[in-house]
């Protein structure tokens, strides 16, 4: 504030109720006016517009979004006093991990020149990537293991033109568990006619 007095911030049944749509006119006008100026208030705001977007729907209480929202706000304003209590008995485990994402063959695809080289995404927490060339009927024609996004062809694995090949790649996420790509395809020198 310009005159020197101490800023005056938004209480956070305030905040709530502003979020919620609740505030009438007059003190959603003051709180607008504060919020343009309080970078404080303006990350709570966001704080709890988060909370309520990704809190799930229940129907059998119905709780009015602004209590909710308060509640949820003061849990984040007394960091540690509940979680570090229950964490401290997982110290040693790794997070769950609940999604991954399958590699996403890069190179080569569609009608090529030349082939020598298979490329694809990276997946976090890869340990190593597993990777299947077929031919058109199906048949393994290579295979192998790397913990690199990309892997050179052998010289003894000799492609030939204008057969289609197919490839994917697996990722692995965890002890025994695999995330695999969609099915490629590459022709070299082109399809025949």
């Amino acid at each position: 504030m310009p005159d020197g007095s101490p800023i005056v911030h938004l209480e956070i049944a305030e905040i709530a109720a502003f979020v919620d749509g609740a505030l009438p006119a007059g003190e959603r006008t003051r709180a607008e006016a504060h919020l343009a100026d309080c970078a404080e208030c303006r990350d709570e705001l966001v704080a709890v517009a988060a909370l309520l977007r990704t809190a799930p729907r229940r129907r059998a209480w119905i709780v009015p979004a602004s209590l909710a929202a308060a509640a949820a706000v003061a849990l984040l304003l007394v960091p540690g006093l509940y979680l570090s209590s229950r964490l401290d008995g997982d110290r040693h485990r790794e997070p769950a991990v609940t999604t991954t994402v399958a590699p996403t063959a890069i190179m080569p695809r569609g009608d090529m020149n030349a082939v020598r080289e298979l490329m694809w995404s990276a997946v976090p927490r890869a340990g190593r990537y597993r990777v299947v060339l077929l031919d058109h009927g199906g048949t393994l024609v290579w295979r192998t293991e790397t913990p690199d996004t990309a892997v050179s062809i052998p010289d003894s694995v000799r492609l030939r033109a204008g057969v289609p090949y197919f490839w994917k790649v697996e990722a692995e996420t965890g002890f025994g568990r695999w995330v695999a790509s969609d099915l490629a395809d590459f022709v070299v020198g082109g399809r025949p006619r």
